[in-house]
This record gives structure tokens, sequence and C-alpha cells, in this order.
């Protein structure tokens, strides 16, 4: 099962993430806060009680600028 998860209040949603909704939301982001917004990200999935997540979205890779443009698409 899933755990969902709180969307950031200051970014203007409510609700909740799952895993594959932050890292969607991550590869979304502007490529120069993907560092900031990654760590923002991962530390919400570990406020809410999923330790493995919040480690395993911290470990997702930065993306070249090529992938980020094609992501943004």
């Amino acid at each position: 099962m899933m755990k969902a998860h709180r969307l950031h209040p200051s970014k203007g949603s409510i609700g909740f993430m799952t895993f594959e909704e932050s890292r969607r939301a991550l590869y979304q982001a502007p490529l120069a806060e993907f560092v900031k917004e990654r760590t923002r990200l991962a530390d919400e999935l570990r406020a809410d009680g999923d330790k493995k997540a919040g480690a395993k979205l911290r470990q997702q890779p930065r993306p070249s600028v090529s992938a980020w443009a094609t992501n943004a698409l």
C-alpha cells in the first residue's frame, strides 16, 4: 500500500502526495531549484512517517539540462 503525503501549503496545494507524485513534482520543478525542492519533498515524506520514501527521493539524481528540458515538455 502506498502512503499519501501532504502537499506543502506554501506551494498553494492542499491534500496528500504519494512517493510517485512527489517524484513527478520534483522533476517538473525549475532546474535551478531542483536540490532545494528535492530536500523539501523528501522532508515532507519523512515528516509524514515514510522515512524510506524520503530517503529514496533524496537519492533521485539531478537531471542534465537536456533531460530536464524533455521532462518540462
